[in-house]
């Protein structure tokens, strides 16, 4: 068991009693196209495990697409588009507390010693270890959608002294949401209509003969956010996020959000 997992059994007291929320994967407008045409998101080589896998982030869809736009582009295709999917219909393969691959590319290396590894945080492989890390560290999904950890963490070690911090950092920082959400990794392809509960994407995707045919012939709730011209795609996952907050509250996940 990991460092982070021995800390958690540790300091668990009772029971989570927190609602599962979803996962969610975003991708740009021209990789979504591909995906409604093979009906399921598919597990690509992945850099830092050497691997084809699929990312998923627990809760919020803290990926920000669009992110490495080249030039001052403007376009839809970079637009972001978040599929919700159901985790009991994930065979998760490992969970990590942040993004594995802002950890490896250093990122997190202001508040983490120099030589922590990875596997230090590695969670156990079930949606009971992603309950018990936010109980424990957030207390409630409401905290933990907002990114707002715990001020009551016993620190025991420089492995989850460094992960608190990270968690408690403000201002200024080569860190984004990503830090504060639990990463979901699977090696298989998740299969759209046996896993998707909803998708959220640009009104100006429905243009597109395959999409608005797959939700023509599908029976999956789909939310759009409007377009507007010269506004750069990194701009609407805020609005992704919206209509996230939207889709939970309507399912009145928990009351806590």
């Amino acid at each position: 068991m990991s460092r982070l997992g021995l800390y958690i059994n540790e300091q668990k007291s009772v029971t989570t009693q927190l609602t599962v929320l979803p996962l969610f994967h975003s991708c740009e407008c021209y990789d979504s196209i591909q995906v409604f045409q093979d009906l399921q998101l598919t597990a690509r080589h992945c850099k830092v495990f050497g691997e084809d896998l699929l990312y998923f982030f627990y809760g919020k869809p803290a990926y920000p697409a669009g992110e490495e736009i080249e030039g001052n582009r403007t376009d839809c295709d970079y637009c972001p588009v978040c599929f919700v999917v159901d985790p009991h219909k994930v065979n998760i393969d490992r969970v990590f507390p942040f993004d594995s691959g802002a950890f490896k590319k250093k990122k997190y290396k202001d508040f983490m010693f120099r030589r922590t590894k990875l596997e230090d945080y590695l969670l156990d492989s079930s949606l009971d270890a992603i309950l018990d890390y936010i109980t424990l560290f957030y207390t409630s999904n409401h905290n933990y959608i907002r990114g707002i950890a715990s001020n009551s963490l016993p620190q025991r070690s420089p492995q989850i002294d460094g992960l608190i911090r990270l968690l408690h950092a403000t201002g200024t920082l080569n860190i984004d949401e990503r830090s504060h959400t639990v990463e979901v990794i699977t090696k298989d392809n998740v299969q759209l209509l046996e896993a998707v509960e909803c998708v959220i994407l640009p009104e100006d995707l429905l243009r597109d003969d395959s999409v608005r045919e797959f939700f023509d012939c599908n029976n999956i709730l789909h939310l759009e956010y409007t377009v507007r011209a010269l506004t750069p795609p990194s701009r609407y996952n805020e609005a992704v996020f919206d209509k996230v907050m939207d889709f939970l509250k309507a399912r009145n996940q928990d009351g806590d959000l």
